[in-house]
């Protein structure tokens, strides 16, 4: 069955709906992840973001972005960098293995 254009604007916008909605809950728990680290958000913070939607989706960064001014403002948000740096997953883990290990008596 072909689908109508009617059907494949609706997708779209519902495709739309999700990425956004997905950009917002990502801004959502970075912000509330630096607020607890510094809750006036008083310092300048790089934050590393790895992931294929956020490095692939289109325009899914600058939605991050925009959650992070909505939910802290912009000056706020102005001192905390979203970086895409491919890999950082593996990167942020063995910092926190050399860290732990380190630890330990």
């Amino acid at each position: 069955m072909i689908s109508t254009l009617e059907e494949r604007l609706a997708v779209r916008e519902l495709a739309r709906a999700v990425g956004g909605r997905a950009a917002r809950l990502v801004a959502a728990a970075l912000l509330g992840t630096l607020t607890f680290i510094d809750p006036e958000l008083d310092s300048e913070h790089t934050v590393a973001v790895d992931g294929g939607v956020y490095g692939g989706y289109p325009g899914f960064a600058e939605r991050v972005r925009e959650g992070v001014r909505e939910l802290a403002g912009a000056e706020r948000a102005g001192r905390v960098r979203l970086a895409y740096v491919k890999d950082s997953t593996s990167a942020g883990a063995a910092v926190i293995a050399a860290v732990a290990a380190r630890r330990q008596p």
